[in-house]
């Protein structure tokens, strides 16, 4: 995900690339079972062995399905919101393992994050993109649904744990709630400091504000839906500092808050 709001410019146009040898455009089918099991192999407890994912050829594979889909044509929301998911999360995985060994997404380019987020491009749906432009220009506007902040994974310490295995579209609505629930209901993302009544969360509540407020009125709103203790009325916001160390389970970061 892109996490600083100084660089949250509007996208540039995606390229369309289905001229390309074998990236045609095959329809409105997707299976992410390949996934799943490129997941499983390499992700543990949320941290990815990125050298091992770098020679599944399975990985490769999914990635060429992807480029390959017309996701206009996908038929319902589930089916679109959860290729979209998965496409940003595997182009996230692709970014780190062309450019490993790394310790952040930051060390990617002369221009730390902007170049990862912003700069660097996959073949998704037929078209080149970016992966500001898979989240801001089709994710956030388009599904307005800011659960889905927690199911997308920048490969850093301080976003949400990578899943061990894709979102799919027969169960999106339950892996949504749950992805928001983990996330919420982790110490590292949010705790509560009852006698001070603070409330102590994740920056992403601060970078992402209007979609929690749109949503649900407000981020304490949005978070007490999901905690497991009740909020005391009035809970002051404090933003934990984010860890841009890379969820790599060979070199795990000595943080994840």
């Amino acid at each position: 995900m892109l996490l600083f709001t100084a660089l949250a410019c509007a996208s540039e146009p995606s390229r369309d690339i289905s001229d390309r040898a074998g990236s045609g455009i095959s329809g409105a089918t997707v299976s992410h079972d390949r996934f799943d099991k490129v997941l499983g192999r390499h992700v543990k407890g949320g941290l990815v062995d990125y050298p091992s994912l770098g020679l599944d050829q399975d990985f490769y594979a999914y990635l060429a399905d992807l480029s390959r889909v017309d996701p206009s044509a996908l038929v319902s929301r589930a089916e679109q919101l959860s290729f979209w998911i998965n496409a940003y999360n595997s182009s996230v995985l692709k970014g780190v393992v062309d450019h490993y060994p790394i310790k952040s997404v930051g060390d990617v380019g002369f221009l730390g994050k902007w170049s990862f987020f912003k700069g660097l491009e996959f073949d998704v749906g037929g078209r080149a993109r970016t992966l500001d432009q898979i989240e801001h220009g089709i994710i956030r506007p388009d599904f307005q649904d800011p659960r889905t902040h927690f199911a997308l994974v920048c490969a850093s310490g301080g976003c949400p744990k990578l899943r061990s295995e894709a979102f799919h579209p027969e169960q999106l609505e339950a892996e949504l709630e749950r992805a928001a629930g983990d996330f919420i209901n982790d110490p590292a993302k949010v705790r509560l400091d009852r006698e001070r009544g603070v409330l102590y969360v994740s920056s992403i509540f601060k970078w992402y504000e209007e979609d929690f407020v749109k949503a649900h009125g407000s981020v304490q709103a949005f978070i007490g839906k999901y905690f497991e203790h009740d909020l005391p009325a009035g809970a002051r916001l404090e933003y934990l500092d984010y860890s841009w160390a890379l969820n790599d389970l060979t070199n795990p970061p000595a943080t994840h808050s």
